[in-house]
């Protein structure tokens, strides 16, 4: 598996697909991103109480 991971066309797919998530996680908890909204708006709805 590993060499699977770190020596082969296989492992060179899955990394650019690893990159990729990685980049959206970013945006999704960044400022702005949906998971900070979807916090904030669970904050704001607690404290509506």
């Amino acid at each position: 598996m590993v060499r699977r991971v770190m020596v082969d066309e296989e492992g060179v797919e899955m990394r650019v697909r690893i990159n990729d998530m990685k980049e959206m996680v970013k945006e999704a908890v960044g400022n702005s991103g949906s998971s900070q909204e979807s916090l904030e708006g669970l904050v704001k709805f607690i404290l509506s109480r």
